[in-house]
């Protein structure tokens, strides 16, 4: 079988080098060019033509989600496989949107994301188990919380605050289920207010849920 022609986007050069090693010696593979900035990616991307782009998204410069974007745009048919230690649901669902197949937290281990580049070669999505499980949470939201809210451009994390408003939740308790601070809880909430035109957590509530 044809290895799996690779480029790899990683600034951290401890983590760089061992990926290097790990997928350079694995026959499956054929890692085609490792970068530190997405920047010298961008620029060089068309001469590889890999089939699968492993992606960080903290890195200097242009980060790893804008990455995906410019990436996609270049080489259309590319896969390009997240490898990053960043959760966010933000972060995750602007990543996917801008064209990223898989998301793999780098907690997974080597094993994992050499498992996961075969299955997004195959046409699979690769995601780690809590990944998956918070996208999973979000389309449970979705379904939740009116259609109305597209019409409303509510943010991922809009509708995830909107979704606990509706349960009770008090400010504090949203606070720390989504590791945020009171203060951007409020934003949040001020932000879908303005949004949805009302001013009150009831108004905002049977407004935007079903019946």
């Amino acid at each position: 079988m044809k290895p799996i022609d690779l480029v790899l986007v990683e600034d951290n050069s401890e983590i760089r080098e061992t990926l290097i090693l790990a997928l350079g010696e694995d026959q499956r593979f054929e890692l085609l060019a490792a970068y530190a900035n997405a920047e010298a990616c961008i620029r060089e991307i068309q001469i590889h033509t890999p089939e699968v782009v492993i992606m960080d998204i903290s890195l200097p410069g242009l980060d790893g989600v804008e990455a995906v974007a410019r990436v996609k745009s270049l080489l259309p048919q590319v896969q390009v496989l997240m490898f990053t230690v960043f959760d966010e649901e933000d972060i995750l669902f602007q990543a996917l949107k801008n064209g990223a197949t898989g998301y793999l937290l780098k907690e997974s281990g080597i094993e994992e994301l050499k498992n996961g580049i075969i299955q997004i070669q195959s046409g699979g999505s690769p995601m780690s188990a809590s990944i998956a499980r918070r996208v999973v949470s979000s389309f449970n939201a979705l379904n939740r919380v009116g259609l109305q809210n597209a019409a409303h451009n509510l943010s991922v994390r809009e509708r995830q605050i909107l979704t606990q408003l509706a349960d009770g939740a008090r400010y504090k308790d949203i606070a720390a289920q989504l590791s945020i601070s009171i203060d951007t809880v409020r934003t949040h909430i001020r932000h879908i207010y303005e949004k949805l035109q009302v001013n009150s957590r009831t108004e905002a509530i049977n407004k935007i849920m079903r019946p």
